[in-house]
């Protein structure tokens, strides 16, 4: 015999409710909005695809910033004095973006998506800026993990905002053309790099 297990906010409803009043089990079924997005209307599809591209350049952004670095290292421990310290110029930003992006899930679903990506967005800005102006090879590392706080953000927040926006019919079109551009990425990103 195999039991189902019942949704959580479905408990609260008792049965001789749910026999009278069918149309009360699709209510407490159906996948609720996350808060704050409740009563909101539906996009039309120009809305959409203009979402999609922004996310997708907040996307590039962190997919270009993952293979800009490494060609220009060398001239960048030349230029700061800092040669047997270049490792951890890579290593600050991988190691910020898996810490943080645990984090910046969590957030999005207490705060919602669009004010996290745009959180997100400015720290990694922030951390940019900061690695542009860095004086010494300390403070590139210390600004490169800035902006891997940032990028921690991006990708996850974006690929979630993709699925909270399309239907599964029409993801595969959009992952398409997140693969075109993480391919775009990384041939621009050494390009530009070096």
């Amino acid at each position: 015999m195999t039991t189902q297990a019942t949704p959580k906010h479905v408990v609260d409803v008792a049965p001789a409710e749910l026999t009278r009043r069918p149309h009360v089990v699709a209510e407490a079924v159906a996948p609720r909005p996350p808060a704050g997005e409740q009563g909101a209307a539906p996009l039309d599809h120009a809305t959409v695809h203009a979402i999609v591209a922004g996310i997708m350049l907040a996307m590039f952004l962190s997919a270009v910033e993952q293979t800009i670095v490494a060609p220009a290292l060398a001239a960048i421990g030349k230029s700061l004095g800092g040669i047997d310290d270049l490792s951890w110029v890579v290593t600050a930003y991988l190691l910020s973006v898996t810490a943080t992006t645990p984090l910046f899930g969590k957030l999005s679903d207490i705060y919602g998506r669009r004010l996290i990506l745009l959180w997100a967005i400015g720290i990694f800005i922030c951390g940019s800026i900061a690695c542009a102006l860095a004086p010494t090879i300390w403070f590139l590392i210390l600004a490169r993990g800035l902006q891997g706080t940032g990028g921690g953000g991006l990708l996850p927040i974006a690929q979630t905002i993709i699925a909270d926006l399309l239907s599964p019919r029409e993801r595969p079109i959009v992952q398409g053309r997140t693969s075109i551009m993480f391919m775009s990425a990384s041939i621009l990103g050494p390009v530009l790099g070096a």
